[in-house]
């Protein structure tokens, strides 16, 4: 009889009873034996949050957030849970009778006791990790060899995520150098003594960027720690938050001076 041994996660339980049934069996990551000692394989555990951006019209600031505490509140994490079966955070519906009978969610608890919260997750990790499951796939039956260089190429690429030979560059990102919003066509800054990414370029009237770190190398910007209009200081009146999102928008052309540290990106007219 076919069978298979699927590690996943509860957004896939819908798909596993669709296709599995009442054969479907759901457990918690398993243990294992070493040198008399049993260790449990561990996890990382997380959730999502939902937060409102930040607006410059009340009113649509007020209905956002009631639609916030909508989206989050407990009818709609009821209604989650009935549609894709994702584990709810409001207590009460967490304690209905058809949430603690759902399988998956048992498992789950079960395993948190082995789980570290999980932080933030380079977006690069979720491609070359594939290859794992890619490899275990197509290797032929005790390739042991070919098994071994999947693991090697993943070693590889997770050692260049975790110890880099590339440091992070501050730019500014976006179309203000009539470029796209990647590293490649980014205005790198320069870091003094003081900790500050400092540069003085022209720019145009109408273009948008943020203030990002970059891996030039990688063509990769790090959005999380992005500076947009919310942590600028104009000092020149030339700059302002551009319609529908927290762009920077050039008003006026020139050029100017960008100093940015510490989640701060002050903006001055040049000399």
């Amino acid at each position: 009889t076919p069978a298979a041994v699927v590690v996943s996660g509860t957004w896939d339980y819908n798909n596993a009873v669709a296709a599995l049934g009442e054969n479907l069996g759901v457990a918690e990551l398993p243990s294992y034996h070493v040198d008399g000692q049993e260790i449990h394989l561990g996890s990382f555990s997380g959730n999502k949050l939902m937060g409102v951006k930040p607006q410059t019209d009340s009113k649509k600031n007020h209905v956002l957030h009631k639609l916030a505490l909508y989206l989050t509140g407990k009818e709609c994490q009821e209604q989650r849970f009935d549609a894709v079966a994702w584990g709810p955070s409001n207590i009460e519906v967490a304690n209905l009778a058809k949430v603690q009978a759902n399988p998956a969610l048992a498992a789950l608890l079960k395993q948190s006791a082995y789980a570290t919260p999980q932080g933030a997750i380079p977006g690069a990790w979720w491609d070359f990790a594939k290859v794992l499951g890619t490899v275990a796939q197509e290797a032929a039956k005790d390739d042991v060899a070919a098994l071994q260089a999947g693991l090697d190429s993943y070693t590889e690429s997770l050692n260049a995520v975790i110890n880099p030979t590339e440091l992070p560059v501050w730019a500014l990102v976006g179309s203000i150098n009539d470029g796209g919003w990647n590293a490649a066509t980014a205005i790198q800054m320069t870091e003094n003594v003081n900790g500050e990414w400092v540069v003085e370029t022209a720019v145009d009237a109408g273009a948008e960027f943020k203030c990002c770190p970059i891996m030039v190398e990688g063509n990769t910007v790090d959005w999380g720690q992005e500076i947009n209009w919310n942590g600028v200081e104009d000092t020149t009146g030339a700059f302002a938050q551009a319609d529908g999102n927290t762009n920077i928008k050039v008003v006026t052309a020139g050029t100017y001076k960008f100093v940015a540290k510490s989640g701060k990106l002050t903006i001055s007219n040049v000399a």
